[in-house]
């Protein structure tokens, strides 16, 4: 026959636009359909259409199981749905999908029986068996939830969490809750997660943060591979006595393979992965489940998914499995200036739920000189104290100079005040900045300001300029000749300038005795 389909799909396609009516059946021969294989097809279709009564769900999510799950021979009708848009059916498919899977969720698992009752060992069968726990075993029809009941006032309630439930800080992470360490691209993020995986597992405190036991973790790794978290172990371990007060040694790393498990798979993402999630929960009952980064596992745009996934996803695995779980995540792109003025507690980018959902919520900042300050947010029963004993809610540390066995290393809150300040008052101290760049002699002020943009924003450096300029601590003139090519002269800045002076780049040094900028000036922003 002519114009026979040479795809299977391509000819389902054409008799399901047979049945919408967009073809007569009397035009079968012509488009390379047998009348058999119609009649076939058709009764098929008329039976899918019967079941989709009692399925919810739309129309895609529909299509899409038949597609990919091929049960209950819908392969076939897949095409049908495709091409022949039944008004009528979109109301019932979009009532109840769960029943379906359901069905081959028990058809997966009788099938598993009965292929592992002949072979114990057959790899497919388990697999098999597993994908049939998952649709078949939860998908049941809801029934209401049980809510806790109401408690009637508040004198019962106890000033400390349950010790069984607490697992880190003081009460800072305890079962159930989800946790976030949030840090901008390449600040450190892996590094911390994966040493504070093999420090808590071990028992040990990491950023100064103890776990109450050695905890048994499932880390998640969406971004890096086995040699990268190679040389995170052996930075964890070189740098351990500065780390966790002990000197660790190989042998004593041999606890993590019981206690620490890593997953490097980034197959599956959103509703996929909440599924793999508590199966892997299942399997290796874990104290706490890392995940590296967020991004790599939500699925989508975070700003919308962060309710479902988060709050309606992963929170009730971590309730059901009695687990807590500690989320990477990424910030904005920050300037210096931004991250002074950033509350740490917003500072994961999808909105507001990024910051109500954890219990706590950790942040990476930059504090100059090759040092981080790591910021508490919501909470600080992180255990945290300074020399003299006061409770506070960031610590201080700086990165090993050797990239293959990166670490990070505990500072003292002396010097990381210091330091940090030093380092976080470029504001206040560029006018004198300028006042040092023009000692040689005068500059153009776009050179300035170039000099000024390696310790600050263009942002900043533009605003020193100008309030220097209103300080009367530098002043600015104009070339008196117009460039050769056109538009406006060139201008300068000097620090002395002559009521005469008509020559540009002249070079005026100051005397030895000289003020430029009084003391007080020099501290102000």
């Amino acid at each position: 026959m002519a114009n026979i389909p040479s795809c299977e799909i391509a000819e389902k396609r054409i008799i399901g636009s047979i049945i919408e009516g967009r073809i007569k059946p009397s035009e079968l021969a012509e488009q390379g359909v047998e009348p058999d294989r119609f009649h076939h097809y058709r009764q098929q279709f008329e039976a899918v259409v019967d079941f989709s009564r009692t399925t919810p769900g739309s129309l895609e999510e529909f299509i899409d199981h038949l597609m990919v799950k091929g049960t209950l021979d819908e392969l076939g009708t897949a095409g049908f749905f495709t091409e022949a848009r039944v008004d009528s059916l979109q109301s019932t498919l979009e009532t109840d999908i769960r029943e379906l899977k359901k069905t081959y969720g028990e058809r997966c698992m009788m099938s598993a029986a009965q292929r592992l009752s002949k072979n114990p060992n057959d790899a497919d069968a388990r697999k098999l068996l597993e994908i049939g726990l998952t649709y078949g075993g939860n998908q049941s029809s809801p029934s209401p939830s049980k809510r806790q009941p109401l408690v009637s006032g508040v004198n019962g309630f106890p000033t400390d969490p349950p010790p069984e439930t607490v697992l880190v800080g003081n009460g800072a992470i305890r079962i159930g809750d989800i946790a976030m360490l949030n840090s901008g691209a390449g600040m450190g993020k892996s590094v911390s997660m994966g040493q504070l995986a093999m420090s808590w597992a071990l028992g040990l405190p990491y950023f100064g943060i103890r776990p109450s036991r050695p905890l048994r973790i499932l880390h998640y790794v969406g971004e890096d591979d086995e040699s990268t978290m190679g040389q995170i172990r052996e930075g964890f371990l070189t740098h351990s006595l500065a780390i966790t007060g002990i000197q660790l040694t190989e042998k004593d790393l041999e606890q993590l393979d019981e206690m620490l498990a890593t997953q490097f798979d980034r197959s599956t993402i959103g509703n996929s992965f909440i599924a793999e999630l508590n199966n892997e929960i299942e399997a290796y009952r874990p104290d706490m489940v890392f995940i590296n980064p967020l991004l790599s596992y939500i699925g989508g745009d975070p700003v919308k998914e962060a309710t479902p996934f988060l709050r309606g996803g992963i929170m009730p695995v971590l309730a059901a499995n009695k687990c807590a779980t500690l989320i990477a995540h990424h910030t904005c792109k920050l300037t210096r200036d931004s991250w002074e003025s950033m509350d740490p507690t917003y500072s994961g980018i999808g909105g507001s739920e990024m910051a109500n959902i954890p219990r706590l919520v950790l942040t990476i900042m930059p504090a100059g000189e090759g040092m981080i300050r790591l910021q508490a947010g919501k909470r600080t029963t992180v255990g945290w104290k300074d020399e003299e004993g006061k409770h506070r809610d960031h610590a201080y540390f700086r990165r090993t100079v050797n990239p293959t066995r990166p670490a990070w290393l505990p500072i003292s809150y002396e010097e990381g005040d210091t330091r940090s300040k030093k380092s976080g008052s470029r504001k206040k101290i560029v006018p004198a900045n300028i006042v040092e760049i023009l000692k040689n002699g005068d500059r153009l002020k776009i050179a300035v300001k170039q000099e000024l943009l390696k310790n600050c924003s263009e942002k900043t450096a533009r605003e020193a300029i100008n309030y220097a300029l209103d300080l009367g601590v530098i002043f600015e003139y104009s070339e008196k000749k117009k460039p050769a090519r056109g538009g406006s002269p060139r201008k300068w800045i000097t620090l002395s300038l002559p009521d005469d002076n008509e020559q540009a780049g002249c070079k005026y040094n100051l005397p030895p005795d000289a003020t430029p900028c009084p003391p007080d000036m020099m501290s102000r922003g």
